[in-house]
């Protein structure tokens, strides 16, 4: 079994996207505006719409990456590992919080009643699987801040759960043409898919709103109505950003030849400029005057940046530039390491800094408030920093130690027998 080397500017980019919907959701709190939005700000508020898609290319071309010949090789033992380890990954903090969320709610304020109904689908992390409704709220919704956020753990665990199938189809394909065909295909399909949904919007809603009742209905409230779910929540609509990461790892790690370097270079600048076209036109005010770009817009919330993100983590780890080079840096890689904590626990800490936000209302105002924006950023990247080193590491260590399956040690050869 090939052992392989890490790609570190890939732990950079995982760094990038949990900061980039840490301070989107940070400004929105610690930063608000009043009146008029500009559009510097739209694009400053709106970073969960890159560091999402970011978080679940990259699970995909990670995963594919470390597992897909140790599964595909190692049978039914290696499929129990992965499991165990991704657990082992995504569940000691994930616990912690839902815990301290209800522990908060019993001693701060009046539990839901229904949150005992709740905890289980929490508990499980299959939260974001289905679209059901309690009290005035969908499911991802009916606890606290932190469990809310946490929707992208279940489902990136759906990914993990799907991830054999994945890993398997991608071993039948043994030309470069044949992987490079079926990352067109999920392009392709993850398009077709976020359109087919944009397009019957009206329908979706009012079928949503008749089973579900009107908190389903956009009307009532965007956040909580099914169309949301469907298209941004739901892992049924983002498995194809996690099947394009890991098209893209398969594509690399049978590449062949010496990489070239100078073609890597212009790939990499094409890839984030491309992303950043995107992320203008879903996001940005001053294009919304022109209808063709206005029916773009919905996919940000899936699948609209995913192919660019592809291209861009295929360069980090193929490729050797300056902007490789910078995601490599050593404080990228250790803020990286803990960027699963920052994704987490950033709700938390904004929250702690929301109540003295002041509006915008003047400049020196704004300027207090950007600096605060700032502390928070810091305490958020430095909580993490913390959570990763004492809960993290510790328990994912003695997880796999406890039920990780070994593999079965070779026997001496035997004695020969005596004459």
């Amino acid at each position: 079994m090939t052992s392989r080397r890490p790609v570190e500017a890939l732990t950079g980019l995982r760094f990038i996207a949990a900061f980039a919907v840490a301070f989107s959701h940070g400004i929105s709190h610690v930063w608000p505006w009043v009146g008029a939005t500009p559009e510097w700000y739209s694009l400053l508020n709106s970073g969960a719409g890159v560091g999402m898609p970011l978080f679940f290319v990259l699970s995909g071309f990670v995963i594919q990456y470390n597992y897909s010949e140790r599964i595909r090789e190692g049978g039914s033992r290696a499929l129990f590992n992965f499991f165990v380890a991704r657990f082992a990954r995504l569940y000691p903090l994930y616990f912690l919080c839902i815990a301290y969320d209800v522990m908060n709610s019993v001693s701060y304020e009046q539990p839901k009643p229904y949150t005992l109904e709740v905890l289980p689908y929490f508990l499980t992390m299959t939260q974001s699987w289905f679209y059901i409704v309690f009290g005035n709220n969908a499911l991802i919704y009916s606890l606290g801040i932190i469990p809310s956020i946490a929707w992208s753990v279940s489902t990136e665990w759906f990914f993990y759960v799907a991830y054999p199938v994945i890993c398997f189809l991608l071993a039948a394909m043994k030309s470069e043409r044949a992987r490079s065909l079926a990352a067109a295909a999920v392009v392709v399909a993850g398009f077709g898919a976020a359109w087919f949904v944009i397009a019957n919007l009206a329908r979706i809603d009012a079928h949503a709103t008749t089973i579900f009742g009107p908190v389903a209905s956009m009307k009532t409230g965007f956040q909580d109505s099914f169309f949301r779910w469907a298209l941004y929540f739901s892992p049924y609509s983002r498995i194809f950003e996690f099947a394009l990461g890991c098209a893209a790892a398969s594509i690399y790690m049978n590449r062949r030849g010496a990489a070239n370097q100078n073609v890597g270079k212009i790939l990499t600048i094409a890839a984030i400029v491309w992303t950043l076209f995107w992320y203008y036109i879903v996001f940005g005010l001053g294009v919304h005057n022109y209808a063709w770009i206005n029916s773009f817009n919905m996919l940000h919330m899936s699948f609209g940046l995913a192919p660019g993100i592809g291209l861009l983590i295929y360069c980090c780890a193929r490729y050797d530039n300056w902007i490789v080079r910078l995601l490599s840096t050593p404080w990228l890689i250790l803020c990286g390491e803990a960027s699963y904590s920052l994704y987490l626990l950033h709700g938390l800490v904004v929250e702690m800094f929301t109540p003295s936000a002041a509006p915008a209302r003047t400049f020196l105002i704004g300027a207090g408030d950007a600096m605060r924006l700032g502390v928070c950023m810091a305490a958020c990247v430095g909580l993490s920093l913390v959570t990763w080193r004492c809960i993290e590491v510790p328990a994912r260590n003695a997880i796999r130690k406890l039920l990780t399956i070994k593999k079965p040690a070779l026997l001496p050869d035997a004695e020969p027998a005596a004459p």
